[in-house]
């Protein structure tokens, strides 16, 4: 009989605990630069506090796995570096702005 209460707190523990987590989803979509719309090649796609990431592909699509709960940063050599909040996630084309950098005279 306690084997049995046992087995049944177990099992109602266990389907409890799952249920509340959120499942990671194959997130898509593509890095383009904001002002011509030309595909990006090779930005760094990360998800924010994690060590999981991806880089875009030459077509600059790419896929990642996330959690509707997490955020995307975008990272690329002489663009502004951006986050998009996937609870915000619209579209699955990402503009990346080019950073303006001006040099101090010598």
């Amino acid at each position: 009989m306690l084997i049995r209460s046992l087995l049944v707190a177990w099992v109602t523990f266990a389907s409890v605990t799952t249920w509340g987590q959120v499942q990671p989803e194959r997130m898509s979509g593509m890095v383009v630069d904001s002002a011509t719309y030309v595909p990006l090649p090779y930005v760094s796609i990360q998800v924010k506090n994690t060590s999981r990431g991806t880089i875009s592909d030459s077509k600059g699509k790419f896929s990642i796995q996330a959690q509707p709960t997490d955020t995307l940063q975008f990272f690329m050599l002489g663009y502004e570096q951006i986050e998009i909040p996937l609870y915000d996630w619209e579209t699955n084309v990402v503009p990346l702005a080019e950073r303006s950098t001006m040099l101090k005279p010598v």
